[in-house]
């Protein structure tokens, strides 16, 4: 009896230091989560525009970035902007990136911005927390990177470096928000993807996206002034030689293509060396970046390959 009781008591004893052990690490891990959320949200903004409301933060001291699809504000509009401090401040909309969903807005006042990292992919199970603003107060959502992939180009044609899904619960008004890693460096912004996914918008491609909208208001995109539609090419028994081609079906009589020579019914094989086998393909060989740029284009012509030179121009529709 006296040993069972002994036992009892050991066991008791090791059962409350496991307790007290766990509580301890549980304590010290919530402390560090709320201290990294308070850091960022020094950054963060809420914004607002008649009915809708968002989160941002500062990219610039001058700037915010936030999700575009939440900001219905066109372009050079002026949205209440809700700074850390308690003061409401009027933003004007520099511009949107739809197919990135980039927005930013130009402020009046010196915002801290968050340390960026600088190398490393985020990985799979990655601890990732989105810190934001409503005119409520703050917000912060502690998730872990569920899906990991590699660049993939959005439904509304941006091309993002990473695709990355976050298990987060993030608030309506908190689209928008700064995503950290453990260390408080900043990985991006968190958006809504389809049935309300927290889609991640990693901090290289905010930083392609609003250095275009802070040159020119808006994403430009290249011309060629070509509609095409792939084409099967005849063998040729080349090794290496295309097999796919875009055949130029509608032709802008005084777009670049037109300009340099290209006919209806020539077929390109490649622009720089780089084989497009669909007319999305082909956008994304031309990103505002070619502007001006001269591209060598092959083609084939009644059966017989060419080369010509066409200079990129500037989509009108961008």
């Amino acid at each position: 009896m006296r040993r069972d009781k002994r036992i009892f008591r050991s066991t008791q004893r090791t059962e409350e230091y496991c307790m007290t052990t766990t509580a301890s690490h549980l304590d010290g891990l919530s402390q560090e989560i709320s201290a990294l959320a308070a850091g960022a949200a020094a950054a963060t903004v809420a914004i607002t525009h008649k009915h809708h409301a968002s989160s941002g933060f500062y990219w610039q001291p001058d700037i915010v970035v936030t999700a575009s699809e939440s900001l219905e504000a066109r372009r050079s509009e002026t949205v209440g902007v809700h700074t850390p401090d308690g003061k409401s401040l009027e933003g004007r909309i520099v511009g949107h990136d739809r197919g990135t969903d980039v927005a930013l807005i130009r402020v009046a006042g010196a915002g801290v911005s968050l340390p960026m990292a600088t190398k490393g992919a985020i990985v799979l199970g990655q601890a990732l927390i989105a810190v934001g603003r409503t005119q409520q107060g703050e917000t912060a959502a502690l998730g872990f990177a569920t899906l990991v992939g590699g660049a993939w180009r959005s439904m509304r044609g941006g091309d993002l470096s990473q695709r990355v899904l976050i298990d987060a619960r993030l608030q309506r008004a908190a689209e928008g928000s700064a995503v950290i890693d453990t260390s408080g460096h900043l990985r991006g912004m968190a958006v809504f993807g389809p049935r309300r996914r927290v889609v991640l918008i990693p901090t290289d491609t905010i930083e392609r996206s609003a250095t275009e909208l802070l040159a020119h208001g808006k994403i430009r995109r290249g011309y060629l002034g070509v509609s095409v539609q792939g084409v099967q090419l005849p063998a040729s028994g080349a090794a290496g030689s295309p097999t796919l081609g875009l055949m130029v079906m509608g032709l802008d009589d005084k777009g670049p293509a037109a300009t340099a020579g290209i006919l209806r019914g020539d077929i390109f094989t490649a622009i720089d060396g780089k084989a497009p086998h669909s007319a999305r393909a082909l956008a994304r060989l031309l990103p505002g970046t070619t502007i001006g740029q001269p591209k060598l284009a092959d083609l084939v012509r009644g059966g017989q390959p060419m080369q010509v030179t066409v200079t990129v121009g500037e989509h009108p529709g961008s």
